[in-house]
């Protein structure tokens, strides 16, 4: 047992040390494992959602494991206080709520709770997006460092999902420039068509952007004027409550009727 621990701790250990990934044959060597051993450990740690393999077959660390970081460190289980904060929100407007931190260049959706309405839009916990597209990925973006976000920005062009979908990365900076100053983004029809969606950023006690807070539904729904506005209010209060629980001062003063 206590070998198995030590062998998943070099494990994680020499993945932390490859961020952009790294293969079974390398890793196997570097831990003085068989390869079948090291796959065998691998496999299980990705089961568990701590590890991933990309399309170039390397595997790499999960954004879970910075969670689980975080929570150490503010003495929380932050997944369990956003499943609670998850749940408050849909409670109160019926809709489908998630949470989503970044992961390189995506945002990956951590928890989630679904709408009440049979006419729902869903969120799959582990699903991951582009954070040039939606609203919690460029929430995600817009309080990224300033030179990730021009990497981010110059990389291949993003496919327009629909025909609202801002693709340009110069139109893009101004998205993100509006999103830093009025504290939230609305996204309308922009990843799916008739799909509304607002995000608030999550911010820890160094006042670090960690994770982003989203309210997603039919635009039908959720744009009429008065019922966006409180929905946004709603999710700006959520999204404090959490924040406060990890130890960040309250964000007073939104103009949330900015989001009409």
């Amino acid at each position: 047992m206590v070998e198995a621990v030590d062998r998943t701790v070099s494990l994680i250990e020499h993945l932390a040390r490859n961020p952009e990934g790294i293969g079974v044959a390398a890793l196997a060597r570097r831990v003085c494992l068989a390869a079948s051993t090291t796959h065998r450990y691998l496999a299980s740690l990705q089961q568990h959602g701590l590890v991933e393999q990309g399309d170039d077959k390397n595997y790499r660390l999960t954004s879970r494991l910075y969670l689980l970081g975080l929570s150490a460190a503010a003495g929380l289980d932050l997944e369990a206080q956003a499943r609670g904060s998850l749940r408050s929100l849909t409670e109160q407007t019926q809709e489908t709520s998630c949470l989503m931190v970044r992961d390189g260049r995506h945002a990956v959706c951590i928890a989630q709770v679904d709408s009440y309405h049979q006419l729902k839009i869903a969120a799959r916990v582990g699903s991951r997006q582009d954070l040039r597209l939606g609203a919690t990925s460029r929430v995600l973006l817009a309080y990224a460092p300033e030179a990730e976000q021009e990497v981010i920005l110059q990389q291949s062009p993003v496919n327009g999902r629909t025909k609202r979908t801002v693709t340009d990365p110069g139109s893009i900076r101004v998205v993100l420039e509006e999103i830093r100053e009025q504290g939230f983004y609305i996204s309308k029809g922009e990843v799916d068509e008739g799909v509304l969606a607002i995000a608030a950023p999550i911010r820890d006690r160094s006042k670090e952007v960690i994770a982003a807070i989203a309210l997603a539904a039919p635009e039908t729904r959720l744009g009429i004027p008065k019922v966006l506005e409180g929905a946004v209010e709603l999710v700006l209060g959520v999204a404090n409550e959490l924040s406060l629980k990890l130890g960040y001062a309250r964000m007073d003063g939104v103009d949330v009727t900015r989001a009409a």
